[in-house]
């Protein structure tokens, strides 16, 4: 019969009595012989229900919510700052262009179009939107032919 001293069982059973010790350490340090016993299946939420009225929907809806909570602020702080990227840096510049415009009664500012350029650009939706004139005379375009389409094969 051959022995293998390099044996896994081994290797375990050191590591096995390593880890008793140190849990008799942690109890000791605790002022206890043995550690407490949590009934199967308790859970501090499963009391909730019978003191404050909980039921399984509003604790499994506790549960989701912290589970959200910690996942929106485990992303957060996982992600550095990133400067804004050009396409934003653009929208906003138009975005207080025409805010500007429309502070001073004008129904037209020059702007940044995204195909276009520097262009000027007109105020719609009560201040609220803008549009590069170059860009609005091309969709009226297309959409004229769309029209003239529908009426002839109607």
């Amino acid at each position: 019969m051959h022995t293998n001293l390099d044996h896994d069982v081994f290797i375990k059973k050191g590591k096995s009595i390593a880890l008793a010790q140190q849990v008799d350490d942690f109890l000791k340090a605790q002022g206890k012989s043995e550690p407490d016993q949590i009934p199967f299946g308790h859970s501090e939420l499963s009391h909730k229900r019978k003191t404050e009225g909980y039921n399984a929907q509003s604790t499994m809806r506790e549960i989701m919510f912290s589970s959200v909570q910690e996942s929106k602020k485990n992303k957060s702080a996982v992600k550095p700052a990133q400067a804004p990227s050009p396409e934003r840096l653009r929208r906003d510049a138009n975005n207080a262009a025409r805010i500007k415009a429309v502070a001073e009664g004008k129904s037209e500012f020059q702007g940044q179009c995204a195909h276009h350029g520097q262009q000027t650009f007109k105020i719609k939706g009560k201040g609220e939107e803008h549009i590069c004139i170059i860009c609005r005379d091309k969709h009226s375009v297309k959409q004229t032919i769309k029209r003239r389409k529908k009426q002839v094969a109607a």
